[in-house]
């Protein structure tokens, strides 16, 4: 089972993707972490390897982070997505060898159907 965390920034996510972890869900070697900063001292819980994914897609179209009003998926070239595709496919691979496995990631948010397939 593999638990997807959505929801903005500083809502609460990081607090639940610890817990999750905490309790025995798979969240993989913990350097693929972002670790933590002054904003969240007890850490992000997000995986570098998705985040960059997650980046690497709304790069694809102009848009970051906190620039995503003029996000259009449907701008996304099909090569970006092939890449995306095939990229996402180890990360999932990876989690679903675990029987709880949990992802964080806030771009999720707009993102996540990318991911769904």
């Amino acid at each position: 089972m593999e638990l997807i965390v959505v929801g903005m920034h500083r809502s609460g996510t990081s607090l639940l993707t610890g817990c999750l972890y905490r309790m025995g869900a798979y969240f993989g070697d913990l350097q693929l972490s972002n670790g933590s900063n002054i904003e969240n001292s007890e850490g992000f819980w997000e995986r570098k390897d998705v985040r960059q994914l997650n980046d690497q897609l709304l790069d694809a179209v102009g848009c970051d982070w906190d620039r995503v009003s003029e996000f259009r998926p449907e701008l996304i070239s099909q090569e970006a997505i092939s890449k995306f595709e095939q990229k996402a496919a180890v990360i999932v691979e990876e989690i679903g060898q675990f029987p709880v496995s949990v992802v964080k990631e806030p771009r999720f948010c707009i993102l996540l159907p990318f991911w769904e397939k």
